[in-house]
Formats: C-alpha cells, sequence, structure tokens
C-alpha cells in the first residue's frame, strides 16, 4: 500500500511539473519564504496601484524597488509565484520613474509559441535588479528575421533577443551513416543561427541570446551519437556550434539544453501541451 501511495505522489508531482529531484528547490541560496511574504506583498500591491504613471519620487521608487527586490529574493511557491508576476505586470507603466530597476527590452523569438515566458521572465528580472518588458515575435517567424529584413518587433530597440528554438526549425533529410549530409546540415544550420544573430544587431540594436536546444523525440539505440544522421548526434553536433559561437562573440550562450539534461528529458517535453500550443517544454519550468 505505501509502496502504492509513493507511486501515486510522483505521479502527481510530475503532473504538476515538478520533476524528479522531487521537493528540493531549484533556488536553494534564496532566503527561505517569510511567514510575512503574502502581507508584505500586498502592502507593495496596494502601493504601485496607487501610483499615478509618471508622478513617482526617487524616494517612493526607491522603496518600492527595494521591497519588490525581496519579494522576489526568496524562494517562491506557485501562489507566491503568480502573485509576483502580477505585481511585475503592474509596475511595467512606472519603469521610466523606478531608476533602481534597470528597464531590459528582450524579444523573445523560435519556431514555437513562447508567449507563456513573458510574465516569469518580469518576476525573475525583479530578483535581480531588472524590469523586464518582453516581447515575442509572431509565431514562427525566425526565418522571416534572418533572411528578408524584417523586423518583427517594430521600430523599437531591444537590450536582446532570446533565439528559442527546436529541431523543427532546421531542415533534415539525411540518412543515416549519411556523414556528408550531415556536414551540410550542421552548417546550413549554423548559418541559419548567425543571419538570426546578424539580424538582431542590424534591426534592433541588440545581442541575441541563442538557446542551446533539448532533445524531445526517444533515442533509437545507444549508438546514436556514433552514427550519421540520427537526430541526437545532429543536435548534439549543432549545440557545439552554438557553444563556438558563444565563444567568438557571436551571440551570448544560453545553455537550455544543459537544463533540461538537468530536470531530465522526460520531463522537460510536454508531448500534450505541444500538440494543443506547440509550446517547446513544460509551461510549468518556467516558474
Amino acid at each position: 500500500m505505501r509502496s502504492a501511495e509513493k507511486r501515486k505522489n510522483h505521479d502527481r508531482r510530475r503532473r504538476a511539473g515538478l520533476t524528479i529531484m522531487g521537493d528540493r528547490t531549484l533556488f536553494p541560496w534564496r532566503a527561505p519564504l517569510s511567514a510575512d511574504w503574502t502581507e508584505r506583498w500586498s502592502a507593495a500591491d496596494a502601493r504601485v496601484r496607487e501610483l499615478a504613471p509618471g508622478q513617482v519620487t526617487p524616494e517612493a521608487a526607491s522603496e518600492i524597488c527595494t521591497a519588490v527586490r525581496r519579494l522576489a529574493s526568496e524562494r517562491l511557491g506557485p501562489r507566491e509565484q503568480l502573485k509576483l508576476e502580477g505585481l511585475a505586470r503592474r509596475l511595467m507603466p512606472h519603469a521610466a520613474c523606478l531608476k533602481p530597476l534597470r528597464h531590459f527590452r528582450v524579444g523573445l523569438i523560435g519556431n514555437r509559441t513562447l508567449a507563456f515566458l513573458i510574465n516569469p521572465l518580469r518576476a525573475a528580472g525583479l530578483a535581480r535588479g531588472l524590469l523586464i518588458d518582453a516581447r515575442e515575435a509572431p509565431y514562427d517567424s525566425a526565418a522571416s528575421f534572418a533572411f528578408r529584413d524584417v523586423n518583427v518587433f517594430g521600430a523599437e530597440k531591444l537590450d536582446a533577443v532570446a533565439v528559442v528554438l527546436d529541431e523543427g526549425a532546421f531542415r533534415r533529410s539525411s540518412r543515416l551513416s549519411d556523414r556528408a549530409a550531415e556536414d551540410c546540415e550542421t552548417a546550413d544550420a549554423e548559418k541559419f543561427l548567425s543571419q538570426l544573430a546578424a539580424a538582431a544587431r542590424k534591426l534592433t540594436s541588440a545581442p541575441a541570446m541563442v538557446a542551446t536546444i533539448p532533445q524531445t523525440a526517444p533515442a533509437l539505440s545507444s549508438a546514436d551519437l556514433a552514427t550519421a544522421g540520427t537526430l541526437p548526434r545532429f543536435l548534439m553536433r549543432l549545440n557545439m556550434e552554438i557553444a563556438l559561437g558563444g565563444e567568438r562573440g557571436d551571440w551570448i550562450l544560453w545553455d537550455l539544453a544543459g537544463l533540461a539534461g538537468e530536470i531530465g528529458y522526460g520531463n522537460w517535453f510536454d508531448p500534450l501541451r505541444f500538440h494543443e500550443a506547440k509550446t517547446p517544454f513544460r509551461i510549468e519550468f518556467v516558474r
């Protein structure tokens, strides 16, 4: 009975978006959640709601920014995370007056749905002294941005462009053991990423942050990495190209594949949400 109950609890945690790491926090360096966190959040939220646009004194701005950074720097649970996301959203109209928080504009572009990253990014920014204004490019517009000289983010300049792609963004038709074809596909993929980074600099005056690509499909065998033409091998080679581009300074490296490996690839990808909304990974992991 006890064993069956443990399996039920494990399945329940997985459905909730938790990992095989159990209940251990991903932010062990943060201070434990204070007993008065909700009361402090309510006070800060009420104060922000009372602000008139453009009429925030430097003293009030300093007090508010200090309060929200402290709120964001604790080990938040799902409920606190949602409250903080709402507070971050209500701070945005006052960005010009909240000087202690750096206003940071980031564009999100990829070949899947990324809108679910916006609110968590805003909340995460508060703990780092940033008021993040995140905006998503139109769905699957990476190719237009890279090759057609189209600024899919509008005329406003950005501070960074986050490039989040999965294997579906790259054309692959090589057969197994066809090393020459694999070499061409890897070169084409690297060229695409270079074009994206160049477009970010040209059209938005911002550097690109290119994410490495986690594997979502199950491996065919333990010999996949030794076999030309397999998806795991292609992703391994492409992720190395992304790492080398970061080393050269062509873009900023975001090791998303490393994070997925820590969480566990089986937990990282949610096939139901992918087919519902084309999300590249389980949306619970952004909080």
